[in-house]
Order: structure tokens, then sequence, then C-alpha cells
């Protein structure tokens, strides 16, 4: 049985519309049955539920939106960094597979190919004098899992929100 954190969220509907299609056993945990938030509480719903796998699609975006994340940073940091490291611990210690799952950006721009040539372009019009929209599809790719985030904390270029 697979246990489903922030289903109620637009990612966390994805998964659920996905699972019961699959007829996969899962149950739902909204934070009005139960705060996941907190390591206590994360242990007594593996405990009472004993999933076999965790998808974690509960994170802080923001209130009212995620612009929100700029002013509310100790949420903002609760929610999308030391809530799911907890969930992670818990997982590892009870032997269950963690699925976290995120919206937050974590690329800016796109992957430029010409002359067999690839270079990552943050900002075309900056780089180029015109916008994204002006470039041959063909020549811009998105990015894959194996590329280095290049919207973080690190490169000084991203929300708050983003960053966590």
């Amino acid at each position: 049985m697979i246990l489903i954190l922030g289903s109620t969220g637009y990612v966390g509907g994805f998964f659920v519309k996905h699972i019961e299609n699959k007829g996969i056993p899962f149950k739902r945990v909204s934070l009005d049955e139960v705060d996941y938030r907190y390591k206590d509480n994360i242990e007594y719903l593996i405990d009472k539920h004993k999933p076999q796998s965790i998808i974690n699609c509960a994170g802080y975006s923001g209130k009212p939106n995620v612009d929100s994340c700029e002013t509310q940073k100790k949420d903002t940091i609760f929610g999308n960094i030391i809530f799911p490291l907890n969930l992670a611990q818990a997982c590892k210690s009870k032997g269950i597979v963690l699925g976290n799952v995120s919206s937050g950006c974590i690329y800016t721009g796109g992957k430029l190919f010409s002359d067999d040539d690839m270079e990552i372009v943050e900002d075309f019009t900056e780089k180029y004098g015109v916008d994204y929209n002006s470039f041959d599809k063909q020549s811009i790719i998105g990015f894959t899992e194996e590329d280095i985030p290049n919207f973080t904390f690190d490169n000084n270029n991203c929300s708050f929100y983003s960053g966590t």
C-alpha cells in the first residue's frame, strides 16, 4: 500500500488519479486528519498504516500564493526542507521507499544547440537581444534530470520558494 501526502494539492491530485487508474492500493492523508509535517506524527502514520512506500507531494507554496514565500521564509524552510528531511529519515529508519515530488522551478532558460555545440542560455533577451520565441524551436531543448539545476541559491538567481 502507498501512502500519499499532499494528495489534495495540484501535483498530488495527478498522482491520486494515476494510482486510482492503475488500481494500486493507496491511502490519502490530509493535514486535517493528522499534521504529518512533524516527525512524531510521521512515525505514527507509518506505524498505523504500514505502507510499502510513501509519495510526498506536500510542501509549502505560500499563502495566498508562491510570492508570499519571500516574506514567509520560516514556513517555507519548514515545509520544503525540514519536513521532507524528517520524512526521509523516518522512511529510511523503517525501510520504506520514499518518492518526493515538487513542482518548484530549479532550471531557468534553455539549452541552445548550434553548430554541434550546446550552451545553456538563462536569458535569451539579455544574451542575444531577442526573446526565446524568436529562436528555432528545433535548436532549443529542455532540461533533463541529469542536468545540474541552474535556478538556485548557489547561482543567486532564484526565488526563495525555488531555492528551498
